[in-house]
């Protein structure tokens, strides 16, 4: 059964990752077939740190990395020539030089624009179509790639049953900064049914909405999964119990994870 877990600050985020890593070695599966989902790569070297000292240096590890890592490894692997990655600057370069006649104002609110579509999988606006079918051609004709298309890439392999996913379980760590198009490629990682996902998070501390960050992640996974299982963590291991109350106050009984109780 999938389960998603709302933990509040405070609550033990990693350590119930790691744990459940552990849980599941001692039940027999494959490391080497579980996927540990982070948000960064400084987060992913710390989750391996941290598994290297629960399972043993010597023990095989599971996979921990990013969704943009994982794809650039894997379109490198499936082409046998695979784009230049360009960076987050490059990338508005070159939008820029493939829009020349464009205000230099308009070209930075399109660009906005067209990101947060593509991470939300919606369409542009009628008015910056254009600008990214040129952005689009640039890059096609240079064989440039920007870190979205890395993950529309991986995607379109999943669901033509190019590329299917080797894990047994996938775990995600920080799932509320992920967007529309990041958790539809987690849901396809994940086996079919969503047997073997396990995401945890704190909705509260969603901050990338104006990257196209979801908002509501237990909604978005029901769709796919309706016996989704919701867990909160409701005990804190960081703060008194007066800064949880004054912190409880100011949120309104509008807390996603419930109210904490200081550990």
């Amino acid at each position: 059964q999938p389960v998603l877990v709302l933990a509040g600050p405070g609550t033990g985020k990693t350590r119930t990752l790691v744990g459940r890593v552990l849980h599941l070695v001692e039940t027999g599966i494959d490391a080497r077939r579980i996927l540990a989902v982070t948000f960064t790569r400084r987060a992913a070297a710390e989750m391996d740190e941290r598994l290297a000292t629960a399972l043993g240096e010597d023990a095989p590890l599971p996979r921990t990395d990013t969704l943009h890592a994982l794809a650039f490894e894997y379109w490198h692997r499936a082409t046998p020539t695979p784009p230049v990655l360009l960076s987050e600057e490059a990338a508005r370069r070159v939008f820029a030089e493939a829009n020349p006649d464009e205000p230099a104002q308009r070209l930075r609110e399109a660009w906005e624009a067209i990101g947060v579509c593509r991470e939300k999988m919606r369409s542009c606006l009628v008015e910056h179509a254009p600008l990214l079918a040129r952005y689009t051609e640039q890059k096609a004709a240079w064989n440039l790639a920007d870190y979205t298309d890395l993950l529309e890439f991986w995607l379109d392999q999943m669901q033509n049953n190019i590329y299917v996913s080797p894990w047994r379980h996938v775990l995600v760590d920080e799932i509320q900064d992920l967007s529309p198009l990041q958790l539809t490629l987690v849901r396809a990682l994940a086996p079919r049914g969503g047997a073997g996902f396990f995401g945890i998070g704190d909705p509260d501390q969603s901050i990338y909405g104006f990257r196209g960050a979801h908002g509501d992640v237990a909604a978005f996974l029901r769709e796919a999964w309706p016996d989704l299982s919701v867990v909160a963590l409701e005990e804190n291991y960081r703060s008194s119990a007066r800064i949880l109350d004054f912190a409880g106050g100011l949120m309104l009984g509008r807390s996603a994870c419930g109210p904490l109780r200081a550990a």
